[in-house]
């Protein structure tokens, strides 16, 4: 059996964070329905679930001193609100990247 191992982990947090009151805007509501957080991140109009997951692996690609083309071989994805709602955005992960991975994985 070969063995499987997790080099490392990365996150990218989109930039723009708004207050809870950015969602009551021209609301007759006075009870606010968004009660346990009060500031949230919001992507910006040119950002996608791929173009943040690449930021990530970006990270940790340089991080561990990767090639993408080589030392990729797993690409797994879980994206709540995909933007390829049939496909997932593995495929476009990975074409980001540069990798050629032996599997794809959309969760």
């Amino acid at each position: 059996m070969e063995t499987i191992s997790l080099m490392g982990v990365a996150s990218y947090m989109p930039p723009n964070i708004v207050e809870n009151s950015f969602f009551q805007r021209g609301s007759d509501h006075s009870e606010n329905m968004f009660k346990g957080v009060v500031r949230r991140r919001h992507i910006a109009a040119d950002e996608s679930a791929d173009s943040m997951i690449e930021k990530a692996a970006d990270k940790l690609i340089k991080q561990l001193n990767l090639k993408p083309e080589e030392d990729i071989d797993i690409i797994l994805t879980n994206v709540s609100m995909p933007d390829q709602l049939f496909t997932g955005c593995g495929a476009v992960v990975a074409k980001r990247l540069g990798a050629k991975p032996k599997m794809i994985i959309d969760l």
